[in-house]
């Protein structure tokens, strides 16, 4: 009898978490890095299905009460010390995985009603709205708990808000950061206008980066028309697939080394050890923890006359603070970063697996987290041009 208490007062706490699924955020911490500007990045195209305002609140709120009715239920079967007659501790196990697995389905269904139902009709019920602005936001990549970023998705629903009559100051404030970090730089400026004439105050650091961003993303499109023959590298996440071009001419240090460390299975298991959603994702870390590095630096290559721009999708080596100098830990950035630019050395670009990059929800390594980050299961070179790859020159790690 002893044993099977324990056993049920071990499942609760294991258990109890979903029923909190969309109400309470989990906290980080610190971050390892500055907040760069805003985003900048494309993603999935999304169709926005029409349908009665009022149907969808009717749908959103019957969910609302089939899923209160799975969580009340999955209570009682936690917290009774004994199961239900006739039901094996297997049996209730069962049953409260079936009731979970259709709390997580309707979460998601309830927030695309909240979200379709807000954008149609912005001044409608208050309580679906809130909840629709809530999943609007977390596209932006503020979801902690996992929300795939998706700006452009974020922009659509905007557009559709706007069209409707919204002029809500924090929908359009949403509006002029997914048009950023969709690259699409005029609804940017619409979005810019609009916030002003709702009389908020605009963020000075935002508008003085919109011109670079906008200029940092023309030259790099017109560099990537002269780019030839570029190294690929396929990176395999336990997310999906990731593969990047390598800037090797005008990168050629940071190049060499990243081929000879994917060649060696340097990068095979090594954890995205920071993320921080809509802005950058860490690794290259063999220690895990954003200390560790190859054994030896390289030459800095971020200031030189040629340098790339970080740009959607852009790899950057992470430099070490005190030294300057960048070994094997590097970036995957997620939006348009001119302020970065000169301070970490670019070395190619995501050329697919965007939305694999974007799905990898928030980790923090310094943080004690409730789940293990995403890692790298593997890596290989795809191409490469016909001479020998090696490291370069290594500079010395003096103690």
């Amino acid at each position: 009898m002893l044993e099977n208490h324990f056993f049920w007062r071990a499942n609760v706490l294991a258990i109890l978490s979903l029923l909190a699924i969309s109400s309470v955020p989990m906290l980080w911490g610190q971050d390892l890095t500055e907040d760069p500007p805003i985003a900048d990045i494309p993603i999935v195209e999304t169709q926005i299905p029409t349908s009665d305002n009022e149907d969808l609140v009717a749908k959103y709120l019957e969910r609302k009460r089939n899923i209160a009715d799975n969580k009340n239920r999955i209570t009682q079967l936690l917290l009774k010390s004994q199961p239900a007659e006739a039901m094996s501790q297997q049996q209730v196990l069962q049953e409260i995985e079936r009731l979970r697995n259709e709390i997580i389905a309707w979460d998601k269904e309830q927030g695309d009603l909240a979200l379709r139902a807000f954008c149609q009709n912005p001044d409608g019920n208050p309580e679906v709205n809130r909840e629709g602005m809530r999943r609007l936001t977390s596209l932006m990549g503020s979801d902690t708990q996992g929300g795939q970023f998706n700006p452009r998705q974020a922009l659509e629903l905007v557009d559709v808000a706007y069209a409707a009559g919204s002029r809500d100051s924090k929908l359009i404030t949403i509006g002029c950061i997914a048009a950023y970090a969709s690259c699409d730089f005029d609804a940017c400026e619409r979005y810019l206008k609009a916030l002003e004439e709702t009389g908020a105050p605009l963020n000075e650091s935002f508008v003085n980066n919109l011109a670079k961003a906008k200029e940092s993303c023309e030259s790099e499109n017109q560099r990537r028309e002269q780019d030839v023959n570029l190294p690929i590298v396929q990176i395999e996440t336990t997310r999906g697939i990731i593969e990047v071009e390598l800037y090797e001419d005008q990168a050629p240090h940071a190049v060499n080394q990243f081929i000879t460390l994917v060649e060696s299975g340097f990068y095979q298991n090594q954890p995205l050890f920071f993320v921080k959603s809509g802005q950058v994702a860490l690794t290259g870390c063999p220690q895990g923890d954003g200390h560790g590095n190859a054994g030896y630096y390289i030459p800095d290559e971020r200031k030189v006359e040629n340098a790339r721009k970080h740009v959607i999708g852009s790899l950057s080596l992470v430099h070490n603070e005190a030294t300057g100098l960048a070994s094997s830990q590097f970036a995957f950035s997620y939006q348009c970063s001119p302020d970065r630019d000169g301070e970490f050395t670019v070395f190619g670009r995501v050329i697919s697996g965007l939305d694999v990059l974007f799905s990898i929800p928030h980790f923090n390594s310094l943080v004690r987290a409730t789940r293990q980050p995403e890692r790298i299961i593997s890596t290989r070179v795809t191409r490469k041009r016909a001479q020998p790859y090696q490291v370069l020159e290594k500079i010395e790690i003096k103690q």
